[in-house]
């Protein structure tokens, strides 16, 4: 054989074995870079640090798989600032609830205490326990009302509450709403005026819808004065049905008009007013689920006009 073609090949083998060795050795060093930068993200982003967008939107697999780590990215921190969120506003819930529990709960052990101390000292004022007895009944209906509310509040926001909607009348489900505040209402003399269609139906859950127009009306016989008005006025509009309910009380200010729909909000200066804050709250929740929602304004009386608004 030629020696020529026998060194020529040996050369060429040798070439050939260096750019694989090269090629092998540049692909390494490039995978071993890439794979750092990879661990270096994921890094990152369990320690929650914000990622650098530079320099991503190259058409390379690294650039690629850079931006669905971002991606990964923005998602794990919207979780943990939801998360956060959540945690901050069950912390506040459980300081709100505890302040609102504290009260009552100390009154009526105070009047217990109270009353066993005259049992056994047998020292007794005409109707004194029977007054005490009183007080002890309205703080424990105070509990029940919480306690309810807060079972409302809890159910409809783990989404273990699921409304029901159907045509249902209107007008019945007013009717219902204000049966619930009957009896307060007579025993301010307040005047309760409907003006609606009573063949108004709509698409709705009858005990909900009753219980979300119910809190508005609760508020508005709290806030009103003594043989004052109240009025329910349903309007019917082009995509809507718009239930306006009007007292003669104090008024909100406009500043507090989104305040109002918050969890546990008191207006300033109502703290020593019956309630606990939840009952609006509710109420917008209800709405927002039947695909409606609601506002508050100043009524021609000077007191408040809240206005829900539903699919008609």
């Amino acid at each position: 054989m030629d020696t020529g073609i026998i060194v020529g090949a040996v050369v060429a083998v040798g070439l050939s074995m260096v750019f694989w060795y090269g090629t092998w050795r540049y692909m390494r060093r490039k995978f071993v870079r890439y794979t750092q930068e990879m661990e270096e993200m994921i890094r990152r982003i369990q320690k929650g640090e914000y990622l650098n967008k530079e320099m991503l939107y190259n058409e390379t697999l690294s650039s690629k798989t850079k931006q669905e780590l971002l991606r990964l990215s923005d998602i794990c921190r919207n979780e943990r600032e939801s998360s956060l969120r959540q945690k901050q506003e069950i912390q506040q819930m459980v300081s709100d609830i505890s302040h609102q529990l504290k009260t009552p709960i100390a009154n009526i052990v105070m009047y217990q205490d109270m009353l066993l101390s005259r049992k056994s000292s047998n020292q007794k004022r005409p109707g004194e326990e029977e007054n005490w007895l009183r007080i002890m009944q309205s703080q424990v209906k105070k509990l029940d009302f919480l306690v309810q509310a807060l079972l409302k509040m809890s159910r409809l926001e783990s989404s273990m509450i699921t409304l029901k909607l159907q045509e249902e009348n209107l007008y019945q489900c007013i009717a219902e709403a204000v049966a619930q505040v009957t009896r307060k209402a007579k025993e301010k003399s307040l005047d309760i005026q409907v003006e609606c269609p009573e063949e108004t139906y709509l698409p709705l859950d009858m005990k909900w819808m009753a219980e979300a127009i119910g809190n508005v009306l609760d508020n508005a016989v709290k806030y009103s004065p003594n043989s004052g008005k109240i009025t329910i006025t349903v309007s019917k509009l082009e995509l809507f049905v718009r239930v306006d309910i009007c007292d003669e009380g104090p008024g909100i200010e406009e500043k507090h008009y989104a305040d109002i729909f918050k969890r546990f909000w008191r207006a300033p200066g109502m703290h020593k007013e019956e309630g606990v804050g939840i009952g609006l709250y509710l109420t917008r929740e209800i709405l927002t689920r039947q695909g409606g929602y609601c506002r508050v304004n100043t009524a021609e009386s000077g007191g408040s006009c809240f206005s829900l608004y539903l699919p008609g």
